[in-house]
């Protein structure tokens, strides 16, 4: 007799996702090779010197094993972001000593409530039991593992594989370790604090030194840092031991900083503050605040012909997330049951909501639409114009965010896109698709949904009626694209990120993601020129220091 053995097939994780239609990961890949070393969390400056000084410490110490790295390391983590606080809360600017610093929101109350004569144990924040209270980071490895460590093993301070095995690099790492104890940091009290496992306010104050705002003090490390950035090493010395890739990295980089600071002083020029969303507009178009044409050196120009690319496909994704968002709240509202993503889109763009705003334009082709629509944009130029793709984007973006929406914002939300895709696919401008921007061999092909996807599409479908047309553009680039995505997900990483299903009883909204931008690093970047005294906060307003008037000619 043969025995039968049976079990339970755990489902698939449901997880909310992020990019559900694939369409900004070419976004993603631009700016990370717009800004090699600097991340979505590499927020501070210090951070870079900090960690590297810290590991060569535990060099220094002997301090090799997983569990004395851990130990120490969480404290020392925890030890630096309370000397930020605490130099914050003596201070003006809070922002200025404790912004981003690692645990931050948990540990400023504490320092809030200690009193003068109170000593505090570090062991009792950096504990790693769950559920019990105070603990101030959850990564093991703190804010070096969560945040940091790949950005310095790309900037060659650090090498290995994990924060364990982790090595400072003789050529780069050490001399930026040594240049911060240069400093006058007082780093033999900073590691006597975290063997002794606690420290009081007046030990926190004899360690202000430590704090990010003190960066900027110490000339040999934020010149070492800046080098790195500028140049890929430290010093001439270890030049030749840079790879032609690294170099290569470091000078796109640099040309990066370079033209936010000269955006920056620009922008403060015309009595107006540089944001990401002005620098979104002038990298797009060129131009500045008034429709004049910005004048870029041959190498900033370089750089923001790079960041022009990045914003074209950037708005390709917000339109087309916008389409996604609207197809999926139309469907949610009908209470039709569709069968397919074909029935559901069909139904959109012939019945529904797409019917009544191409009802003017049904009997025009795709091309025809698209053209005359074109011509009814704002002048490329005009990118602060509220009717132009820059603004409208904007729009799409705040307006799927909203708690609750009417049918007009509906309409609104779904004529916005199409503008936005009327300028990316029929603006002379943003013909060029991805020039300037090298990708490896093949990636295109991982995200079937990008600029020269789509405008092969249209070639296609370029004398197909206008409804007909943007029913198969949206289709295959919405809606099939999202089941695409989440199917590659499901069979790589066993996450269900699929925002509906096609069941036997036909199509099941689980929730409507809105349309959310990818984050360029813009105000990480700013943070960390600001914290190597290449940009100054003057009178509110965020202007060049000498030093980074002398990086921007150096680079530009």
């Amino acid at each position: 007799m043969s025995h039968i053995q049976t079990g339970w097939v755990k489902p698939p994780t449901e997880i909310g996702g992020l990019d559900h239609l694939g369409v900004q990961a070419p976004c993603i890949q631009i700016y990370g090779q717009l800004l090699p070393g600097i991340t979505n969390v590499t927020d501070r400056a210090r951070y870079y010197s900090f960690y590297t000084w810290l590991l060569k410490k535990f060099d220094d110490n002997g301090w090799r094993s997983q569990e004395e790295i851990i130990d120490k390391l969480r404290k020392a983590d925890c030890l630096f972001s309370l000397i930020s606080v605490r130099h914050g809360l003596l201070g003006d600017n809070y922002s200025e000593h404790a912004g981003s610093a690692v645990g931050s929101n948990t540990l400023l109350p504490v320092l809030e409530n200690l009193g003068a004569d109170e000593v505090l144990v570090l062991s009792d924040y950096t504990h790693r039991e769950e559920g019990k209270p105070g603990r101030y980071f959850k990564n093991p490895f703190g804010g070096l593992g969560q945040y940091y460590f790949g950005a310095l093993w790309e900037l060659k301070f650090l090498g290995g594989e994990s924060v364990v095995s982790a090595r400072v690099v003789k050529e780069t790492g050490v001399p930026l370790a040594n240049a911060m104890d240069a400093g006058n940091i007082n780093g033999s009290l900073f590691i006597d604090v975290i063997e002794r496992d606690e420290v009081s306010l007046s030990l926190l104050d004899q360690l202000s030194l430590f704090c990010h705002c003190q960066l900027k003090a110490s000339e040999k490390e934020v010149n070492g840092i800046i080098r790195v950035l500028q140049t890929g090493s430290i010093s001439s010395e270890c030049e030749r031991l840079i790879s032609l890739d690294d170099a290569n990295s470091a000078s796109i980089r640099s040309k990066s900083l370079a033209l936010l600071i000269f955006l920056s002083s620009f922008s403060n020029g015309k009595n107006k503050k540089l944001s990401v969303e002005s620098f979104r507009g002038m990298t797009y178009s060129f131009y500045d605040y008034v429709g004049a044409q910005l004048n870029l050196t041959e190498n900033l120009q370089k750089s923001a012909r790079k960041w022009q690319v990045y914003q074209r496909n950037e708005l390709l994704s917000i339109a087309l997330q916008g389409v996604f968002f609207i197809l999926l709240s139309r469907a949610d509202l009908s209470n039709i049951k569709f069968k397919n993503t074909s029935e559901l889109c069909h139904w959109f763009w012939q019945q529904d909501l797409g019917m009544e705003i191409l009802k003017e334009t049904n009997s025009q082709t795709l091309e025809s639409y698209i053209n005359s629509n074109v011509k009814s944009l704002p002048p490329f130029n005009e990118w602060t114009n509220q009717d132009h793709e820059i603004h409208l984007m904007e729009s799409v973006v705040r307006d799927t965010s909203k708690k609750s929406l009417t049918n007009i914002d509906l309409k609104k939300i779904t004529i916005d896109s199409l503008k936005i895709l009327v300028a990316v696919l029929g603006r002379d401008e943003n013909q060029s698709a991805y020039e300037y921007i090298e990708f490896r061999p093949d990636y295109l092909q991982l995200y079937p949904v990008n600029l020269l996807s789509v405008q092969n599409d249209l070639e296609q479908l370029k004398n197909t009626e206008v409804g007909e047309g943007l029913f198969r553009f949206t289709l295959k680039n919405c809606l099939d694209a999202h089941l695409h995505v989440a199917m590659r997900k499901l069979r790589q990483q066993g996450k269900n990120t699929s925002r509906f299903e096609i069941a036997e009883n036909g199509i099941n909204i689980k929730s409507i993601p809105v349309a959310t931008h990818t984050s360029p690093r813009f105000n990480q970047s700013m943070q960390i020129l600001k914290d190597l005294g290449l940009l100054q906060i003057e009178d509110d307003a965020v202007t060049p220091s000498e030093k980074g008037k002398a990086f921007l000619e150096a680079v530009a």
